[in-house]
This record gives structure tokens, sequence and C-alpha cells, in this order.
């Protein structure tokens, strides 16, 4: 296991939201996507002199070890050196920029392209129905910061508003079993839409 292998090479034991990120970041086929994760386990390493831990190099976050002890810490930014090679990290600011670790990785997952199943949309004028049609009809979930998830029988939808966000963003998974028919139709149409396009081999607009 990839998150036990970091553990013995850096020498600490680490909550089990880090663990969980680095199994995800892992079986995701990082070398494929690499604006999101680590690049390879291997750049996993204790920064700023030790205290906290790289779990992203782009753009640069890490939890600090002085929160190990909360199963889902939070999550700072760091300034890289000028020199890639350079070891070394700065905090970026005592605040952290997500919550948790739980919501880096909910946050990273809407950040990548698509695939089948998977959909994206701005909650602007043209998605505000499809958006607030996901957000009304499925049961709320979980909130991890800014990000809030609804969940329903085979489908997840995800809502990003953070405040710089001229718009806030959904990101909608379906697994194949949903009857799209049980949709709004608003949602419906969304989803019904995007697959057309995607049939006649359009790119899906970029979302943010």
């Amino acid at each position: 296991m990839e998150e036990a292998w970091a553990e013995r090479n850096l020498g600490r034991k680490f909550p089990p939201s880090i663990r969980e990120w680095i199994a995800f970041a892992c079986d995701t086929q990082l070398n494929s996507l690499p604006y999101g994760r680590f690049w390879n386990i291997s750049e996993l390493a204790g920064i700023d002199h030790g205290q906290s831990l790289l779990l992203k190099s782009w753009p640069h976050c890490g939890v600090q070890v002085q929160h190990f002890d909360d199963s889902d810490p939070p999550v700072h930014r760091y300034e890289r050196p000028s020199d890639w090679y350079t070891s070394g990290h700065n905090l970026a600011s005592n605040d952290p920029v997500f919550s948790s670790v739980t919501e880096l990785a909910l946050h990273d997952v809407m950040q990548t392209g698509s695939c089948e199943g998977e959909y994206y949309l701005e909650e602007s004028p043209d998605g505000y129905a499809a958006c607030r049609a996901a957000e009304n009809f499925l049961p709320f979930a979980a909130r991890f910061g800014h990000v809030a998830v609804h969940e329903g029988q085979n489908i997840l939808a995800a809502f990003n508003r953070e405040p710089q966000l001229r718009y806030g963003m959904m990101w909608l998974r379906v697994a194949p079993p949903l009857d799209l028919d049980t949709l709004p139709a608003a949602l419906r149409d969304f989803i019904e839409e995007r697959n057309r396009r995607r049939a006649a081999g359009e790119m899906d607009p970029i979302p943010f």
C-alpha cells in the first residue's frame, strides 16, 4: 500500500484522511492528471523543516505536523523556492486554504477533466436551472468548507462556492443504473444534451 510506504519512508503516522488521499491519488493514475496531485508517491515530502507534509505539488498544499492528531486536518498553501531543485517551502499564510484534507480531495476531483458519467456545470445564468434542480432534488449529505455534497440513488453532486469564484460550480457523477427519467426535467435535459454532444465528438465547455 502506497500510504504505508510513505509513512515508513517519512517516519510519521498519518491521519486517516491523509492515508485515504494518498491511496486515492495513486489509484487515479497520477501521470495522466499532472495538474491536480503530486507527480508520484516519492514526491510526498516533509517540508518547512519537517514541520509540514506536502500533499499536492501544484499549487503546493500541505498539512502541518502539529495537526496530525486531527482525523481530517486543515490544509495550508506553501510557496516553493524560485529554483525547483532547492529544498524547503515557506508557509504562504497562517490561514488554511482548505478546511480539511477531504475538502482538498473534493476540490481536486471537481477540477479534473470529465469522463463518462461525469459532468461539470457553472452556476451561471445558462446553467442555473440544472444546478438548482440537482441541489433541490438530491438530499444534502455533507459539507466540507465551501463544498456541499448532495447524494441520491446512483447520482452524486458536489457544489463548490468559493467566494473568489464569479459563479459556483457543480460536479455531477452518475452511475449507469440511473434512470434519467426519474430526474427533474432541467437536470435530465442537461445530462442528455451533454451525452448527445459527446457522442457527436464535441468537447464539453470548459466550466472554469
